[in-house]
């Protein structure tokens, strides 16, 4: 049913979450994710934007957080990666709501010592994710037209 959601999406805005202080020091960045996120969709066709959100397109936000290391160096990361949409009720459509999730996903692990690996943990597991986005994207969309 999420995939549903995605029928007729013009285009994404890619938003990165705040990213904790011991992220940033492991060289997990915003830059970096949002980067890997729009070459990913952009390699398969799926449109991303870098201008305000407009009406007809979503909001395709990455999320990572992550826990402060423990004894012996390990750590625990969440990733979630949700498409933000405006909504409005069936049985009102007069009421919108201006910003939510109609598709997501989510991973945790635990990973060990050390922190400066957290970008080679954190980073493959975001591409699944966007993988299963753009198969379930083009499953509902048409490919865009080659260029002339």
């Amino acid at each position: 049913m999420a995939a549903q959601s995605l029928r007729g999406l013009k285009a994404f805005k890619v938003a990165i979450g705040d990213l904790a202080p011991d992220a940033r020091a492991a060289g997990l960045t915003a830059e970096l994710l949002r980067k890997d996120v729009e070459l990913r969709l952009g390699a398969s066709g799926v449109p991303v934007v870098v201008e305000e959100t407009k009406p007809d397109q979503a909001t395709l936000l990455v999320t990572v957080k992550t826990a402060p290391e423990r004894e012996g160096g390990a750590f625990a990361y969440h990733i979630l990666v949700r498409v933000l949409q405006k909504v409005a009720l069936v049985r009102a459509p007069d009421i919108v709501m201006p910003s939510i999730s109609t598709w997501e996903i989510a991973y945790m692990d635990n990973v060990g010592p050390p922190p400066e690996k957290m970008p080679g943990w954190v980073r493959p597991v975001l591409a699944a994710i966007l993988d299963q986005l753009i198969k379930d994207f083009q499953s509902v969309n048409s490919p865009a037209p080659a260029a002339p």
